[in-house]
């Protein structure tokens, strides 16, 4: 079992991320073709930050009471296919709301359970969470080019019956996931609040929500400030997917170089190079620079993510181990994208891209020295896998 353990753990990622790469850029359109105005899809697709900021807490604080992984993991992928499943009839606002957010309740603390559980066995196993990850990118990349295909070919009503699919796919590699034996906590919220009171938590925390909220911009008007500048819809798809592929290869490596350079090192290099992309798209629109600046995401996300992770699972115990990896993504990805994404669309339309872009380098910068005053956590918990 434990020599097929990584290549099942890349198919579960694949999976996982194949089914983000199809609700995360579809969504939006399959909303508005059943005739949503701007403000009813601005809702919906608000639920999904908002989602990774209240509820990852909650299950993470259940796992860690619990001491399940697996368990959790297969319950929450299984309810949030049955709320989804609701799209299949749902037309009005009200019933597609109502479906999305429960859908967003039980998604939520996937990602942090599964990457806790591939942490823990990168760490029993010897093998690299990047490499293991990268997969997910692949997915996520794979995914979203096929469905666009699909719905040449078809009709935006194929976008429900896609994501089900997938999501079945999804919930079989799930699975085949490892159980893992943790030591549960008794007082998980307690346990959490105590940790928060260290300060190399907080400017972990802080460092990483700066990261999000510094790419904001980029997330929600990159496509648009290109288009605007006279980028065709090909070209458009092209820079998109080259920043996943640079991602992939950065994440291959990912572990190695924190290995031999540090945390320090590694989120230094990746705030210096979020400065340095930001003032690129600031100052140019040309293809040669903004091609450049996505690969930069190699190291702005690919880097920083794995040392995030990582770091996560170092500065807090075993037995908070999920409410680490929530709290992680709760704060980063939920808060730091939301208020990120309402200050950049308010910044948008007020000042433009060019300064929207140079405020972000700002963010980046602002945070480096931040980044290189992290200190080197404690070796990684290893846990045992029950037979």
């Amino acid at each position: 079992m434990r020599s097929r353990l990584p290549p099942l753990l890349c198919l579960y990622y694949f999976a996982f991320f194949a089914a983000a790469g199809i609700y995360a850029p579809y969504l939006g359109l399959y909303t508005r073709g059943l005739g949503f105005t701007s403000l009813q899809i601005g809702i919906l697709a608000a639920l999904t930050p908002l989602s990774k900021i209240l509820f990852p807490p909650v299950w993470g604080g259940i796992a860690d009471h619990s001491g399940g992984r697996k368990g959790l993991i297969l319950l929450a992928t299984a309810l949030s296919i049955a709320a989804f499943c609701v799209l299949f009839k749902a037309a009005a606002f009200a019933p597609v709301a109502l479906a999305l957010l429960c859908y967003a309740f039980f998604h939520a603390p996937i990602l942090a359970l599964s990457e806790t559980l591939v942490l823990e066995e990168s760490a029993r196993g010897g093998f690299a969470y990047g490499r293991v990850r990268a997969w997910g990118s692949a997915g996520y990349l794979l995914s979203a080019a096929l469905l666009g295909k699909v719905l040449d070919l078809t009709s935006m009503k194929a976008f429900v019956s896609a994501f089900v699919v997938v999501s079945l796919f999804q919930l079989i590699t799930a699975s085949a996931l490892p159980s893992v034996v943790v030591p549960k906590a008794k007082r998980s919220a307690r346990g959490m609040l105590q940790q928060l009171r260290r300060r190399e938590v907080l400017l972990f925390l802080g460092v990483c929500t700066l990261m999000e909220v510094s790419h904001s911009g980029y997330n929600g008007f990159f496509a648009v400030h290109l288009s605007e500048s006279g980028y065709s819809n090909t070209l458009l798809g092209a820079l998109l997917a080259l920043p996943v592929l640079c991602e992939i290869v950065a994440m291959m490596f990912a572990d190695r170089w924190l290995t031999r350079r540090g945390p320090q090192v590694l989120m230094g290099a990746a705030f210096a190079s979020a400065g340095v992309r930001w003032l690129i798209l600031a100052s140019t629109s040309a293809l040669l620079p903004v091609v450049a600046s996505q690969g930069l995401h190699a190291l702005t996300y690919g880097v920083f993510h794995v040392t995030a992770v990582h770091q996560a699972r170092r500065l807090f115990p075993a037995h908070l181990q999920a409410s680490a990896q929530s709290l992680y993504i709760g704060l980063t990805y939920g808060l730091g994208g939301a208020v990120g994404l309402v200050a950049a669309g308010k910044l948008y339309d007020q000042v433009g891209a060019r300064w929207l872009f140079l405020l972000s380098a700002l963010v980046a910068f602002a945070a480096l020295p931040l980044a290189l005053r992290m200190g080197e956590p404690p070796p990684e918990p290893v846990l045992e896998v029950r037979n």
